[in-house]
């Protein structure tokens, strides 16, 4: 009996965790990072299959070098020995200054003057290697040459120096809860962030009296986050919101809130404007 009670048990843990990945209605928004730093990009087209970025700011971020000529129409794309020539909706490829051909799989995008490559195709051309992680919605380039430079990171200096602060509450405010789920909480942290109501920093946010017991704990301070927590926190820095203008959560509902302020429940928790 006892066995067959634990087993129920188990059963609607699992069907709980099933039915918050599958309860929101949201798609997150792609991000890249080259090595371990996410890049800024203003746009994605994903076409036949294929995901497609602005070829400057890819190649901006990849310390390729671009030339125009021909009224804008033609770029050329060059790092060390290797040459993309965009013109006319298609590349060719040159290797140690020879041409290899035309690979007739890959077309340009031309979006109001703004030409689109392959992401994957362009990043591995370059030498880069290219994984995705559809948890996430990531692509990751490795190219441990490269140093990316601040005027291609998606945060700011000010935002990366809160990463870490934002990641590690995450992690321990919703440590083993879904990306979504993450998101909510980071979202709270940067609301009050933004709020002539709170402190103004990540940092002080958290530490706040009273506000995330958690921030108190003696290894908080010390401790690496999740791969998921940062991704939840980067994504908020950047500005993603999925609470709308939440304030607060709490795992029961609030006794001092009115009913008018709740938003709603995420995996356990309870969130309020």
């Amino acid at each position: 009996m006892k066995k067959r009670l634990f087993s129920l048990f188990l059963l609607l843990i699992l069907l709980l965790q099933l039915s918050y990945a599958n309860d929101y209605d949201y798609d997150f928004p792609i991000l890249v990072k080259v090595n371990d730093t996410y890049i800024d990009l203003d746009n994605f087209i994903f076409a036949d299959g294929v995901q497609y970025v602005p070829a400057e700011q890819l190649a901006a971020a990849l310390r390729v070098v671009v030339t125009r000529e021909e009224n804008a129409k033609k770029l050329h794309f060059v790092k060390l020995n290797n040459r993309l020539i965009v013109y006319n909706h298609r590349a060719k490829m040159y290797r140690d200054d020879t041409y290899i051909g035309i690979d007739t799989a890959v077309r340009a995008l031309d979006r109001e003057g703004k030409i689109y490559l392959p992401l994957v195709y362009f990043s591995e051309f370059f030498g880069a290697e290219v994984s995705y992680s559809e948890k996430y919605n990531t692509y990751t380039i490795k190219d441990e040459a490269i140093a990316v430079t601040d005027d291609v990171k998606l945060l700011s200096a000010e935002a990366g120096d809160q990463l870490l602060w934002l990641a590690r509450i995450i992690d321990i405010e919703a440590g083993g809860d879904s990306l979504y789920k993450k998101l909510a909480v980071a979202g709270v942290v940067m609301n009050r962030v933004n709020s002539a109501n709170f402190p103004n920093s990540v940092y002080d946010v958290i530490k706040a009296k009273g506000q995330f017991p958690p921030a108190y704990y003696s290894y908080f301070d010390t401790f690496t986050p999740d791969e998921a927590s940062y991704a939840a926190a980067v994504r908020a820095l950047s500005g993603e919101n999925v609470i709308e203008d939440c304030l607060y959560f709490n795992l029961k509902p609030f006794r001092w809130k009115p009913q008018e302020d709740f938003y709603k429940e995420i995996e356990g928790d309870y969130f309020y404007r």
